[in-house]
């Protein structure tokens, strides 16, 4: 299955575009863009690690997996390894500098290399949380298949003083010859179909509701730049009758840049948008230049004039945007 960037970090990218520099948040959404986008990049590497393996017969790989355990549960789980005998549950962390764990506390703690000490929640608990949420889900479909879970470090310079006890860890680099020899251990253990169990997991995901990024971080809409913006330097562009949108910077054309700033309005602010609301976030001139947006884009329409309402999917929405 192919490993898709997460929603949050999808906002963040285009949050970044339009939240000024001088903006007071602006700072901690760069540093949570990063991060995120470390973290996309070590479950990617720890998906090609897991290439390494010659798996048996019947076991599949999963990624980026969300079930909904009861209407008020619901886990993330980065990678499952379903085989007939067991569940191989991977957690993937990436983290640069020394970690330290205390399950009392509820913190996960990074010191980074020029001594900077960033907390975080205790990932000891996550691993739980989605281990138990999973057995769960499970005996309520009369499954009941060992889960081993195991929290992996993508990062192989991260280092780690205490290894926790209860719990496995290891580095990216060390899963192919565990999972053998997981796997190999498993194989005495009762066997159920691992190819029903995984087409189970795929078809019950659930598709959770998106936070606009402006209320996730306690944003004013207010403060965003507004325009349909560059794709390259991300200034406002221009559009002359009879012409594609051209930037007055970098004179770049740019055929996607209405649909992207279009798109950014429901990444960022809301999940309906109105004439009105359209021709102020892009700065459009009329409502008729807004209604010709709106026939365009293929965007559902909801109610009647004069509380129209415009909207997309999530899917549609994540589809214009790729994580730099």
């Amino acid at each position: 299955m192919k490993r898709h960037p997460p929603e949050e970090l999808i906002q963040l990218e285009r949050l970044a575009v339009r939240l000024p520099t001088s903006h007071h948040k602006y700072a901690y959404i760069q540093t949570k863009y990063h991060q995120l986008k470390a973290g996309l990049a070590g479950e990617i590497y720890v998906d090609r690690v897991l290439q390494e393996i010659s798996y048996p017969r019947g076991v599949k790989v999963l990624t980026d997996i969300r079930l909904e355990i009861n209407p008020h549960f619901q886990i993330q789980i980065d990678t499952l390894i379903v085989s007939p005998h067991s569940i191989i549950l991977l957690e993937v962390k990436y983290y640069a500098g020394t970690v330290n764990f205390n399950e009392d506390s509820g913190k996960t703690t990074k010191i980074t290399s020029n001594g900077e000490t960033d907390k975080y929640d205790c990932i000891i608990h996550q691993l739980d949380r989605a281990t138990v949420g999973l057995k769960t889900w499970l005996e309520k479909r009369n499954i009941s298949i060992p889960i081993i879970p195991i929290l992996v470090m993508a990062n192989g310079q991260t280092e780690i003083p205490v290894f926790p006890d209860s719990l496995t860890l290891k580095y990216a680099k060390q899963l192919p010859r565990y999972i053998r020899r997981l796997l190999t251990e498993t194989e005495s253990l009762q066997a159920y179909p691992s190819t029903s169990i995984a087409e189970m997991i795929i078809a019950n995901q659930v598709d959770w509701r998106m936070t606009p990024a402006c209320e996730r971080y306690e944003i004013t809409p207010a403060h965003l730049i507004r325009g349909v913006l560059c794709s390259s330097c991300h200034n406002p562009m221009d559009r002359k009758r009879g012409h594609s949108w051209i930037c007055p910077v970098c004179k770049k054309k740019d055929p996607r840049a209405l649909e992207t700033s279009v798109k950014d309005w429901f990444l960022l602010i809301g999940h309906t948008i109105s004439n009105k609301q359209l021709r102020f976030f892009l700065d459009l001139k009329s409502s008729a230049a807004a209604s010709i947006i709106f026939s365009q884009s293929g965007m559902r329409r909801l109610g009647n004039a004069p509380q129209t309402f415009y909207t997309m999917n999530k899917t549609e929405v994540n589809s214009v945007v790729k994580s730099r």
